[in-house]
């Protein structure tokens, strides 16, 4: 912060006070930001005029008509005001340069790492190494040329303001989630469809932020009358632990890369092939989740984190606040929670409801944890929980042989488990799944459609 659009929204809120004005002798308070001889400094600012304004990248320049240019770098929290001299603070203040008027362009900046430089017109300076902004990119083979050889995550090499000039931690963020780019991928990996995704995305956000006068994060103010109001539209920057907007199934996750603060959707942008599993009750949905572990997927049983969750107590505790009917003292009764899910709708419901908000933050965990990884996740009320889109595939397990599997397994409640299997959503909408693998013989014969499905899923994706 400030960048591009933040930058360029300075530029013309300065440009409307500044050009034909003339500078009188800088007073320099904080002699570390400049970063050209500083007797040269005053010397070539005093008594210039002011003939114009411009930007690269997130550099402003103000061009004199003595051939030389004054250049600002705001860095994190650096504002340039142009305000009355009555009205001029000590506080935060680096430097500041009277006009020809009754007002000063003023450079304050609370953590003094925004810097200044006074070059002749024609030298480079900083600017020398700036790549191009979104607006001045053609097409994708521009970035591809850039990053392809790279073992640096995308997140990395979009700051890199050699590659692509103006783009700082707010607006790489906002870029890689409208792409649905994982943050970590690598940009030797980034495809040509990729890459096109970056340089349109890029282009539409920094146009939308300099529209609304940037994003006011932190102290960002483009003057002491404007502020940017950006922000509102923000994704995912700023948004940890709030549910992503546009999956509505996980929350927005915040990771250090580089030292910097990444936020990014674990499902939106997720790196690596994410398989659900789902079918009705006792149908072999585990022996076929166990076949895709086999092959090298990291595996996530809803069923199991259900059983991890009844044996932790805190979790219980939690739990009983809101059901104490299930509960015999401290210990959560089954046979008392299998009979109010089966007699009561309305507690099953609320129940279920409970069950997969935490499972979804399971999920949620899970997927950062396994990034890059080939995923399966075992979820038998898919539907029922709206989770069909969590996972790029989603695969049914049917079988014929329900009620036996029930029996072999000495079920206890088969009664009530098949009359609320009659509620699981999957008949109903089974038509929306990817691929239907049929349990009803040997298993070898189940091995070889899971591997022919595995085969076809990798092919594809």
């Amino acid at each position: 912060m400030p960048e591009l659009p933040e930058v360029e929204t300075v530029k013309r809120e300065l440009s409307k006070s500044l050009i034909g004005r003339t500078f009188s002798l800088p007073v320099i308070y904080n002699l570390n930001c400049v970063q050209t001889d500083i007797d040269e400094y005053k010397n070539k600012v005093n008594k210039s005029k002011i003939s114009s304004l411009s930007r690269e990248g997130k550099f402003l320049i103000i061009h004199l008509e003595n051939r030389g240019k004054l250049i600002f770098h705001l860095r994190m929290e650096g504002k340039l005001f142009y305000e009355e001299k009555s009205k001029l603070s000590n506080k935060h203040l680096s430097l500041y340069i009277p006009l020809d008027n009754d007002y000063n362009l003023a450079f304050y900046d609370t953590r003094k790492f925004g810097v200044t430089y006074f070059l002749k017109e024609e030298e480079r300076g900083p600017l020398s190494n700036l790549g191009l902004e979104p607006s001045q990119i053609k097409n994708e083979e521009y970035l591809i040329n850039k990053i392809y050889k790279s073992n640096k995550c995308i997140k990395q090499l979009l700051l890199d303001q050699s590659i692509i000039a103006g783009l700082g931690n707010i607006y790489a963020d906002e870029v890689l989630f409208a792409s649905n780019i994982s943050p970590f991928k690598k940009g030797r990996e980034i495809t040509d469809i990729e890459a096109k995704s970056i340089i349109k995305e890029a282009k539409r956000i920094i146009e939308e932020a300099i529209e609304n006068n940037g994003s006011t994060i932190r102290t960002y103010q483009a003057s002491k009358k404007i502020h940017g109001s950006f922000q509102s539209f923000l994704k995912v920057y700023g948004k940890e632990k709030e549910t992503c907007s546009r999956c509505n199934l996980v929350k927005i996750e915040r990771k250090k890369i580089d030292g910097r603060s990444t936020y990014y959707c674990p499902h939106c942008q997720n790196v690596g092939i994410s398989v659900a599993i789902t079918g009705n009750i006792a149908s072999g949905k585990t022996t076929v989740s166990c076949l895709f572990k086999e092959k090298g997927y990291e595996l996530f049983n809803a069923d199991e984190e259900v059983k991890r969750l009844y044996s932790d107590k805190e979790e219980l505790k939690e739990i009983k606040k809101s059901f104490k009917n299930i509960f015999n003292g401290d210990n959560l009764d089954k046979e008392l929670l299998i009979s109010q899910m089966v007699k009561n709708p309305n507690f099953k419901q609320k129940y279920e409801t409970y069950i997969f908000n935490i499972i979804r933050d399971r999920i949620n965990e899970f997927f950062i944890n396994n990034n890059g990884k080939k995923k399966v996740l075992e979820i038998p009320l898919l539907f029922n929980a709206r989770m069909e889109n969590l996972c790029a595939v989603n695969i049914g397990v049917e079988s014929e042989n329900n009620i036996e599997f029930l029996k072999e397994r000495k079920d206890k409640y088969i009664k009530e488990k098949l009359f609320l299997d009659k509620q699981n959503k999957y008949n109903e909408k089974k038509h929306r799944l990817d691929y239907i693998i049929k349990n009803n013989s040997s298993l070898e014969d189940l091995k070889k459609q899971v591997e022919k499905v595995i085969k076809e899923i990798e092919k594809e994706l």
